[in-house]
């Protein structure tokens, strides 16, 4: 059944604009990291369906756009209006390094699959990619010839392909091995504020300013659906490790459950008060978590079988 199970109100000093969800490999629990306008970023472990603060992350000196967890959720890295990209011990809290991504170029952050490099988009149209363990700047490609604000960006689970989202509407798909721009071609009207590939690699979803929600077959780059129920810009999508759902959240106040196979919606939350900025699963796909401008941190149940 789709439901709500915890609502923590006041989970930041300002609206909440970003949430990463990955298991604490260590010591075998789940944690949700969460980014803020304060400039703060928390840690928090989900546990016995309760929500615990385990620690209040400061430095960035401007908002928090962006945080990714990677694959053993032992490090978190943040991206903020700062041009800073900060990586966290999530054990401890404390910070591990700090890249200078400047002038004003950080923008969403996601790590590799093998947790060796971080991307991050950039206003001019570059990817830049940096080395954890150095923190230097291991190579950059322009995926966009016009030079428009890469919005958001991700890897494929399978390291392949780094897919990413403009601000004019296109998406640029790059062949990491091969080291070319895979595919470009216009997904949307408006800017597109979230992508996010399948469990499997083959399948990306993108969100957009235009309020639609467009899924796109990876391999010939086609349209396979255009899904519109959102009253407002899409501002985050984010797959269920079942490979069939994903969910999306919007400035319409809602979070929408959409079955990819299907083409439909199959549950609305509404659930904030305001703008939805993130959203994601956790990593056994039962559960969702959403974070608003209204500063609260939801998570809802999610039925096995859906």
């Amino acid at each position: 059944m789709y439901a709500r199970k915890f609502r923590k109100e006041q989970a930041h000093e300002d609206g909440i604009w970003c949430c990463a969800w990955s298991k604490f490999e260590k010591e075998n629990f789940e944690i949700i990291a969460t980014g803020s306008v304060d400039d703060k970023i928390k840690i928090w472990s989900w546990q016995r369906e309760n929500l615990e603060l385990r620690h209040t992350c400061e430095g960035h000196q401007l908002g928090v756009v962006s945080v990714d967890i990677n694959n053993t959720g032992s490090i978190i890295a943040s991206s903020s209006l700062d041009a800073m990209i900060r990586i966290w011990d999530v054990e401890s809290g404390k910070p591990i390094k700090t890249i200078d991504a400047s002038p004003a170029d950080a923008w969403t952050v996601s790590f590799s699959p093998d947790g060796k490099n971080i991307a991050s988009g950039s206003y001019s149209g570059k990817v830049n990619v940096f080395n954890l363990d150095t923190g230097k700047k291991e190579t950059n490609f322009q995926v966009d010839e016009k030079g428009k604000f890469t919005m958001s960006i991700s890897y494929s689970p399978d390291g392949k392909y780094l897919a990413c989202g403009s601000i004019d509407g296109f998406v640029y798909i790059y062949d990491l091995e091969a080291n070319k721009l895979l595919h470009s071609f216009e997904g949307h009207a408006m800017p597109i504020r979230s992508l996010a590939f399948s469990p499997n690699s083959q399948v990306i979803c993108t969100g957009s300013d235009d309020n639609y929600i467009k899924v796109f077959d990876v391999q010939n780059a086609k349209v396979t659906g255009t899904l519109s129920g959102h009253g407002s810009w899409v501002l985050s999508v984010a797959f269920s490790p079942d490979n069939i759902h994903f969910v999306s959240s919007s400035s319409d106040r809602t979070v929408k459950v959409w079955d990819r196979e299907k083409l439909k919606c199959v549950h609305t939350f509404y659930e904030h008060q305001d703008q939805v900025w993130g959203v994601k699963y956790n990593p056994s796909a039962t559960n969702i978590v959403s974070v608003s401008e209204d500063r609260s941190i939801n998570v809802y149940e999610v039925p096995a079988n859906q």
